[in-house]
């Protein structure tokens, strides 16, 4: 491993928006604002790009690479956000991270597909995962998806119709308006690569 990488890995738990650790009281900003999580942030630019567009709104990066939450706390810090932050954990981890019913909204935004059939339970949207995060939303709690991969989607499509209520699908988020203008207005670094090479497909979603 590169030792600069090796350095970054190392200290990014003591920047002051990185949490390695739950809090003990469950607070990861100074306010009662509604907290939102993106799961598997990557290096941050969504997290960062929603915390600047709704400064109401608390937000939380969560990534298990501490290279990419070492530059998200950077660059946020750079911008002076005080409502973005960063969780760096696994994310099978992320049920004993934060309390019961404290989570307003989660944020799936392009996870891995894992294709093969014998790894479809990693899959970030599948039932074990959904009782993850309805044991982390509050009752009225909302989790968003965006992929570019179709079979993924249909997969998820399917799942949340078994365990939860659908209050929106969208098949091609740039090629219509269909779907809140905020869809199109901030994207993840992965969409604004790969948009131009197909569909983005989104999904609104509540766990029963």
């Amino acid at each position: 491993m590169p030792r600069n990488k090796q350095k970054q890995i190392d200290e990014v738990c003591s920047f002051e928006n990185v949490f390695c650790e739950p809090c003990v009281d469950g607070k990861y900003f100074e306010n009662d604002a509604p907290l939102i999580l993106e799961i598997g942030c990557g290096y941050g630019h969504y997290t960062i790009a929603m915390a600047e567009r709704f400064p109401e709104k608390n937000f939380l990066g969560v990534d298990k690479k501490g290279d990419r939450i070492w530059n998200a706390s950077k660059n946020a810090s750079k911008l002076s956000l005080k409502n973005a932050g960063f969780v760096r954990i696994l994310i099978e981890e992320i049920g004993d991270f934060f309390p019961e019913g404290s989570v307003d909204e989660i944020w799936i935004t392009f996870p891995d597909p894992f294709s093969k059939p014998c790894k479809h339970k990693k899959r970030l949207t599948s039932a074990r995962f959904l009782a993850i995060y309805k044991r982390l939303l509050k009752p009225d709690g909302i989790l968003h998806f965006k992929t570019d991969n179709l079979k993924l989607f249909d997969y998820s499509v399917e799942v949340v119709r078994e365990h939860g209520e659908i209050l929106e699908e969208v098949r091609d988020v740039h090629g219509g308006s269909d779907g809140p203008q905020i869809l199109r207005e901030v994207l993840t670094h992965y969409e604004g690569k790969f948009m131009d090479k197909g569909p983005i497909y989104y999904l609104r979603f509540r766990i029963s």
